[in-house]
């Protein structure tokens, strides 16, 4: 009895934030119900660095901004439909992985990150966090959250824009080098692909003065695309970016105004070169299988290393759930939720798929939640 009143407090409480029918919220409730996480999140590069909590972290803040709800980090906690279960003490929950906990899942990431971490804290002159809290406070600080309090007293936490990690923090070199290339990976390849290919059909070559706003208008690919691409070729090393006679790198493109003016000049030998030695510019990333079905096989291939596994976690696709909304995830993002190892997410998405309450959608390249089973008593 006790979690059948738990369900219908929960679906009651879905009713009140959305409208929806009672049998609607109760289905949500099944299914964990609806907590936005920024679309850039998983590509951002804060989810490697930091301890696992700030996933739950950024699911209440991300709901507050969505919702317009405002109030202490402690209200925001007591509101949202699972904080309370996340913080049992609120801001004042201790992190349990700053300094992972011995038999924690990917314990030896989970202290490379750490340590990460405690050496951008050090640049910064900053204390390690020990709470959610602080934790917090910290994110609000280096521009992940804002966090303001009014005349009126009323505080409000908002996660708007957010920066990618290596625009904020110094960290290690080699973390550095990972990052870029994670982020290549996952962002700046396809849209490197994509410019690149009509950089071609315009036989750019030599030096080409430009700005990023005219050369989105050039080769009518959305600006945002355009800084992108841009991006991913200086880091790729194909492309030369120089600013009144200052070769940029990759964080210095993310920095570049739209309408400043640089020079551009594409070294089509290094590209052929790639492409010949079979590490060119991916194309557009399409599932061949489900992405719980391509984690699992990648898996089980003898001498696979651990950077290849992550960087699949990380890759996005599209979930729907049963009252007919959207979102992008990832199976990382899918572990955080449910704070267990990818691999015990893997067995569950499965499970699910095989009882009919989950089915990967090829054509539409999105994971479709069915109605899942209300609980038993």
């Amino acid at each position: 009895m006790a979690k059948h009143r738990s369900r219908k407090t929960k679906a009651r409480k879905i009713m009140g934030q959305t409208g929806m029918p009672f049998s609607k919220a109760a289905r949500l409730a099944d299914a964990g119900g609806v907590s936005p996480i920024r679309a850039e999140w998983t590509t951002s590069g804060w989810h490697r660095l930091l301890p696992v909590e700030t996933w739950a972290l950024e699911m209440i803040i991300g709901t507050a901004t969505v919702d317009q709800v405002d109030g202490t980090l402690d209200e925001l906690v007591a509101k949202h439909l699972a904080g309370p279960d996340w913080f049992p003490r609120g801001s004042d929950t201790e992190l349990g992985a700053v300094v992972p906990e011995p038999g924690r899942p990917d314990d030896a990431h989970a202290r490379e990150g750490a340590a990460a971490f405690r050496f951008a804290l050090a640049q910064l002159e900053a204390e390690v966090p020990a709470t959610v809290g602080e934790l917090a406070e910290l994110l609000a600080r280096v521009g992940v959250y804002h966090h303001t309090c009014g005349t009126d007293g009323v505080h409000r936490w908002r996660g708007e824009e957010l920066p990618h990690v290596l625009d904020v923090l110094v960290l290690p070199e080699q973390w550095q080098d990972k990052e870029n290339e994670a982020r290549w990976r996952t962002t700046t390849g396809r849209a490197a692909g994509q410019l690149l290919d009509v950089l071609a059909a315009h036989k750019l070559s030599g030096a080409s003065t430009t700005t990023l706003d005219r050369l989105a208008v050039d080769t009518t690919i959305p600006a945002d695309h355009v800084r992108l691409g841009v991006e991913g070729l200086v880091h790729r090393g194909v492309l030369v970016v120089d600013q009144r006679g200052v070769q940029l790198d990759a964080g210095g493109v993310r920095r570049l105004a739209g309408h400043d003016r640089i020079a551009l000049r594409v070294d089509w030998d290094q590209i052929d070169q790639d492409e010949e030695e079979g590490d060119g510019i991916p194309e557009q990333m399409v599932w061949s299988d489900s992405p719980w079905a391509v984690y699992r096989g990648i898996s089980m291939t003898a001498d696979v290393g651990p950077d290849l596994l992550e960087t699949v976690a990380v890759l996005p696709f599209t979930r729907s759930t049963p009252d007919g909304q959207m979102s992008r995830t990832n199976l990382a993002e899918l572990a955080a939720e449910q704070a267990a190892p990818v691999a015990r997410v893997i067995d569950s998405l499965v499970n699910l798929e095989a009882l009919g309450y989950l089915i990967w959608n090829a054509g539409k390249q999105r994971a479709e939640v069915r109605h899942l089973p209300a609980s038993r008593n």
